[in-house]
């Protein structure tokens, strides 16, 4: 149903002032559910801190799956940066742009406490592209740019959680690399799922195996390609792109990145809509380590992002 609107939503304009309210309505469920999350954090800690070295995911008060979560949290993080950055362009009101600010500060903090890699790296992904237009457009050197992007990313190493999963990310790579157990190492199962499913959906390049079949296809292409993994941890392609691949084939592929595509070079044509191309490659990051059409809150999130609502133009022009 998302898919079906998204046509809708791309035309769909409100004015700005209603569309930030509709903002701030989608971050406050999430500065709540963030603030006790990370208020249980801080009671148990030192134990999370350690289900965070053997790649397991923080508890989050929230049904969404965690690493759609992550990627909500990124979404909702960008869009408030976007417009805070855009405040002199498109003056708001006081008290609305401290709660914007607000919110956007808990949400920052919860995300690199709370979330999954594939949130943070989105985050990053989508944030120096942001921030690159807005510091070119007031004309700031290059240098301070960088500057300030370093100290926010080396800020952010303080947090145990986030520093945990440099070490854990270190530790898979390593084992990938030189052919460790990856039965617990998420990354490593993530490369033995990639694998399988380039097998699988070479098998059958054009159409796949339906949406329906993905598992079974899976379950094959690991038996064929002797994997090692335990049974138990023989993932699913946790790749959008090779997902669809296995699901309907390359053809599918093609017409999911021509979509993307298409984004992008629409949004390069006016200046006023730049920001697009890094919300798009940021949703393009986050798909290569997450099907995130897989399950209705990822569809709805990424919607959403696509169509524009969730980072109106804040120029003048």
């Amino acid at each position: 149903m998302p898919l079906i609107l998204l046509p809708l939503t791309v035309y769909w304009r409100t004015s700005y002032n209603i569309t930030l309210r509709l903002i701030l309505c989608l971050a406050l469920p999430l500065v709540w559910i963030d603030l006790a999350s990370m208020l249980n954090y801080a009671l148990h800690a030192d134990f999370y801190n350690q289900m965070v070295l053997e790649s397991k995911p923080i508890p989050v008060y929230s049904i969404i799956y965690h690493i759609e979560f992550s990627v909500y949290q990124s979404i909702v993080a960008l869009s408030l940066l976007h417009l805070i950055l855009g405040q002199k362009q498109k003056p708001m009101d006081g008290m609305l742009f401290g709660l914007l600010l607000s919110c956007f500060i808990i949400l920052f903090i919860a995300l690199h406490i709370l979330s999954a890699r594939t949130g943070i790296l989105m985050f990053w992904s989508g944030a120096v592209g942001l921030l690159g237009i807005r510091f070119q457009l007031s004309n700031v050197r290059k240098w301070k740019v960088i500057l300030a992007i370093g100290i926010a990313f080396l800020a952010t190493l303080v947090i145990p959680t986030l520093r945990n999963r440099i070490v854990n990310t270190t530790n898979d790579l390593t084992a990938v690399l030189k052919g460790g157990d990856l039965n617990h190492q998420s990354f490593g199962q993530r490369w033995e799922a990639w694998n399988a499913a380039i097998r699988a959906a070479n098998s059958k390049p054009w159409l796949g195996y339906g949406m329906d079949k993905v598992h079974e296809a899976m379950t094959v292409s690991y038996q064929s390609g002797q994997s090692h993994l335990d049974h138990l941890n023989r993932i699913n392609p946790h790749n959008q792109f090779l997902e669809v691949a296995v699901q309907s084939g390359y053809t599918a592929v093609f017409l999911l990145l021509v979509a993307l595509i298409g984004i992008v070079v629409f949004s390069l044509k006016k200046p006023a809509t730049k920001h697009m191309v890094f919300i798009v490659f940021a949703l393009a990051i986050a798909m290569c380590f997450e099907s995130l059409l897989e399950r209705q809150a990822g569809t709805w999130v990424v919607v959403l992002a696509l169509s524009g609502f969730l980072f109106p133009n804040n120029s003048n022009k």
